[in-house]
């Protein structure tokens, strides 16, 4: 799995040999924020496929933008670029990559992950 937590990077530490990490597409992070009500610069999942298959433990709303991946939860089919609501207890599945390279997946109010030099990214 090379799913990993981003967000748009830590900044002015490179000197000291800390990768500045981020997002490979800063666009589609920020649109599905936007999409979801947050912060442009709010983590969000970042997948490449395969993806992960997610388990939702509550109610949520998110967004999926940047690659399609055939998202699909209880069979339906899933938009990219458009908030979708997410039941409780759903199982969200990554099916066939139909076009592009990485997804971003934000979920509103955003993930509670540590700051670390002024990023919640992750490798």
């Amino acid at each position: 799995m090379l799913d990993t937590m981003q967000d748009l990077g830590r900044v002015g530490y490179r000197h000291l040999g800390i990768n500045p990490t981020g997002a490979m597409d800063q666009y589609s992070l920020q649109v599905a924020n936007l999409l979801v009500g947050n912060e442009r610069d709010e983590a969000c999942l970042e997948l490449f496929f395969p993806a992960a298959t997610l388990s939702f433990e509550e109610d949520a709303l998110i967004a999926i933008t940047g690659a399609d991946m055939g998202a699909t939860m209880s069979g339906e089919n899933l938009p990219v670029n458009k908030p979708i609501w997410i039941r409780k207890g759903s199982l969200l599945h990554f099916d066939h990559l139909k076009e592009g390279y990485c997804s971003y997946l934000a979920v509103r109010g955003g993930f509670d992950l540590p700051d670390w030099l002024g990023s919640r990214s992750t490798h």
